[in-house]
């Protein structure tokens, strides 16, 4: 999981890119003003950080295996239901936090 884990990482670059360009254009007057000239480095760099994610994505992608042995026999701990339970449990107004905890002790 580490390569997606360091692609979810620098998503946050790429948002920060964006939120660069979007506060670089709230305060733009009606005609063309310069500061247009500071937009080229966080589109760029986005540009550069996505097409990394990508080629990472893509060689993960096709390079995962996964143990089916170890995960058939993980099934019936019933961890995948607990997200179920748990998720149950908020929906009806129970706290997260207490969710968690009903959950984990059951």
């Amino acid at each position: 999981p580490d390569p997606m884990e360091l692609v979810r990482g620098k998503s946050a670059r790429v948002v920060g890119d964006l939120v660069t360009l979007l506060v670089l254009c709230k305060g733009l007057p009606i005609a063309y003003n310069r500061d247009l000239q500071e937009d080229k480095e966080p589109v760029f760099d986005s540009v550069n950080a996505v097409t990394g994610m990508l080629e990472v994505s893509a060689e993960f992608a096709q390079n995962v295996t996964f143990n089916r042995e170890k995960i058939q026999k993980s099934l019936p701990a019933g961890h995948l239901d607990a997200t179920t339970v748990a998720d149950y449990l908020v929906n009806k107004g129970v706290p997260f936090r207490t969710g968690h905890d009903i959950v984990g002790r059951a």
